[in-house]
């Protein structure tokens, strides 16, 4: 006989599974809406997504998948770090008059910060920017400089030092002086602000009259001259087989080396200058054989080539974005040096490599 049995279940109880997230629509942000976000002591913004909003009223984003990890992060962020796509471009857009450029890389800072440095700098120094502007050493490195750069582009080099301020005929190179001034002062503001003591004494020094080395100087004369040649370089891109950029071999008779003889007047004796300059551009022609990543990270670490000032390991980190932070960003910089420091030809460089 068959048997079928037949077993009776009790109907399954409800489990309450606790939420949350609470999905609200409102006039502010919505679900599935995209957004940028930056958490506590993120670098930057983030791309991401609306999930809605936990029972605290904190807002829930599911961030954009990033390169080195497999699953999408989620956060709980007051509204203060979370941006509309809309917030995020009406930030980008700041009003026009707000933003000026500070150097000859283009870079660019609030007014009300470069207003902030200049102040700084002034006090520190005890000398105000007109004054400087019109001390004679810095208008003669100033004049020794755009008269050549303007003797090379068929430009007219006669300048001339009169009522405080350089002179000249020609509109053009008036624009190469203007172009000088500015990135120079916006250095100045930057370099004045920070420097140290020991740096500040050698630059009033150096305004005075004195015979000595100063480090704000040579790096205000070399930005000046760079947004200069930057300028010249962007107004003649279709001769590229003459001498517009700092990092190029010169030659005996053009480039930095005449323009070295040039401004040769202490504490930047012609020997001096013209030996850092030869330095530079040697250390520029090992560093196009490297690895272009591992050659940037040593221009910027020792300021060389287009970027005036040094960067610490950590600005490099902020500026290259990513997952890179400052001690990653340490090893990567001793890596490319020990990789220069074995290359062939660097003998002659020793004294850099050990300073």
């Amino acid at each position: 006989m068959l048997c079928i049995s037949i077993t009776i279940s009790k109907p399954a109880s409800r489990v309450a599974i606790p939420r949350t997230t609470v999905h609200v629509v409102n006039d502010d942000l919505q679900p599935g809406q995209k957004v940028m976000f930056k958490p506590q002591g993120a670098p930057r913004k983030r791309q991401g997504t609306v999930i809605g909003r936990d029972v605290a009223g904190g807002w829930q984003i599911e961030g954009a998948r990033q390169a080195n990890t497999f699953t999408f992060q989620r956060f709980t962020l007051p509204r203060e770090q979370v941006w509309s796509i809309e917030e995020h471009e009406a930030q980008k857009r700041q009003p026009s008059g707000i933003l000026e450029a500070t150097s000859s890389h283009g870079r660019q800072l609030t007014t009300k910060e470069s207003n902030r440095r200049a102040a700084l700098a002034s006090r520190n120094l005890g000398i105000s920017e007109d004054e400087i502007l019109r001390n004679p050493r810095i208008l003669e490195s100033a004049r020794a400089t755009l008269a050549a750069l303007a003797s090379m582009n068929e430009l007219d080099s006669r300048y001339i030092i009169t009522g405080g301020t350089l002179r000249n005929d020609d509109p053009e190179a008036m624009i190469l002086f203007s172009e000088y001034a500015i990135a120079a002062m916006n250095n100045l503001r930057g370099l004045a602000a920070t420097a140290p003591r020991e740096d500040l004494d050698d630059f009033r020094a150096h305004l005075a009259g004195e015979d000595v080395q100063s480090r704000i100087a040579y790096n205000i004369h070399r930005t000046g001259r760079t947004a200069v040649v930057r300028y010249l370089k962007r107004q003649n891109e279709q001769i590229r087989d003459r001498e517009y950029n700092t990092t190029h071999e010169d030659d005996k008779t053009s480039g930095m080396r005449s323009i070295a003889a040039a401004v040769a007047h202490p504490p930047y004796h012609e020997s001096d200058l013209a030996r850092k300059i030869a330095r530079e551009h040697a250390i520029e022609k090992q560093l196009q054989k490297m690895d272009t990543f591992e050659a940037d990270l040593i221009r910027r670490k020792f300021a060389l080539g287009d970027y005036d000032q040094e960067q610490s390991n950590e600005q490099i980190a902020r500026e290259l974005g990513g997952t890179w932070n400052r001690y990653e960003m340490g090893t990567a910089v001793k890596v490319a040096l020990l990789k220069f420091a074995r290359m062939e030809g660097t003998e002659a460089l020793q004294g850099f490599l050990k300073g």
